[in-house]
This record gives C-alpha cells, structure tokens and sequence, in this order.
C-alpha cells in the first residue's frame, strides 16, 4: 500500500521489486505434483532455470508452469455443498523470464529483463442472494521488457539510463444460471488492454 509515489496511481498496493539471480552457471530443474486427499483437486508444477556467466556478464533464463484442477465446495465438509462452486479455481499459467548483463569496461554497464506470461483460470461462484450461479472465466497475458546503461561517474555516483515497456492484455467473461429452472440470467464479455 501506498506505493503510488513510486509506481503511480494505479499501485496501491502489492507492489513487488524482483532482483534476479545473477552470475549462475549450470541448470536447475524441479517438478511437484500434489493431489488432494478428498475430490478431485491436483496440481502439478515445472520449472527449470538456466544460466552461464563469463568475466564481463551472465545471462539468466526461466521457464516456469503450472495446471491446476479446481477443489470442489462439494469435496469438502465445511463447504455448503446444496450449490455448485469451486474452493479453487481451475489454473493453467505458463511464465519465462529471461535477464542479461554485460560489462564494457570498467565504468559501463549493459543490462536487460524480459518477462512474458499467460494465465487461463476459471471458477464457479455461488450467490444464495439471487439463487444464482456465476460462471467467471479469465485470461491474462503481459509481456514486460527493460534494458539500460549504468555509467559508474566515481565510487558516489553512477548514472544509470533506462528504459521499460510493458503490455498487458485481460478477456474476461462471466455467465450467470439460475439454479430453479438452468436459464442464463446474465452475461458479459470484457476486453482490457
């Protein structure tokens, strides 16, 4: 929360800075894959991390997946399973992120970060209120890129240039049915970019 000064109006909060492993040689992998003891509900998880470096830079990359089955209110006691909805919702991502950093000299620096994602995610909601059920689906996709020079003036002052360029895109869709009679009551589709 208030973050707004650095990130602007939109950063309210959950603002993250990310330093990236640098200087690693070799690869790193890791698979994990849990299910759930009551229902249906998985989650399977890759990854693999990738990088080299040499006396004037390195270069990192990472891929990054993840599906998971939603957990059904249904599967669990404490959940009013009388109506349809997901605990968890059903989640497919897939990320890459990729950073290199290149010395000239002494003083000057050259370096880069690129990170594209997608995300597909649906969930089930129920609304006693209305006796409806609410169907709600998501894709996202972001692509963001950064690169710049650091100059080192002496050992106070460095000047650094940079520049970012970001885009993000988000489809959105949402049924609602009611549950006395199965008619759609409502839908809308967005589109945000």
């Amino acid at each position: 929360d208030g973050a707004s000064a650095i990130y602007g109006s939109d950063a309210i909060g959950g603002v993250v800075n990310i330093i990236l492993k640098n200087n690693m040689d070799g690869v790193n992998a890791g698979l994990t894959y849990g299910k759930a003891t009551s229902g249906d509900h998985d989650q399977f998880r890759a990854d693999v991390t990738a990088g080299t470096s040499w006396n004037s830079g390195n270069v990192t990359a990472s891929y990054n997946f993840l599906d998971q089955t939603p957990l059904l209110a249904e599967d669990r006691d404490f959940a009013d399973a009388a109506r349809p909805y997901f605990l968890l919702p059903d989640d497919v991502r897939h990320s890459v992120l990729g950073a290199v950093e290149q010395r000239f000299g002494e003083k000057l620096t050259f370096s880069a970060d690129a990170l594209y994602s997608t995300r597909k995610t649906q969930t089930i909601l129920a609304r006693s209120l209305f006796d409806e059920v609410d169907t709600l689906g998501l894709e996202t996709e972001q692509l963001f890129l950064s690169g710049g020079l650091a100059y080192e003036i002496d050992d106070n002052f460095t000047l650094d240039v940079f520049a970012t360029y970001s885009d993000f895109t988000e489809d959105r869709d949402s049924i609602s049915i009611r549950n006395s009679d199965g008619s759609v009551s409502s839908s809308f589709t967005a589109h945000t970019e």
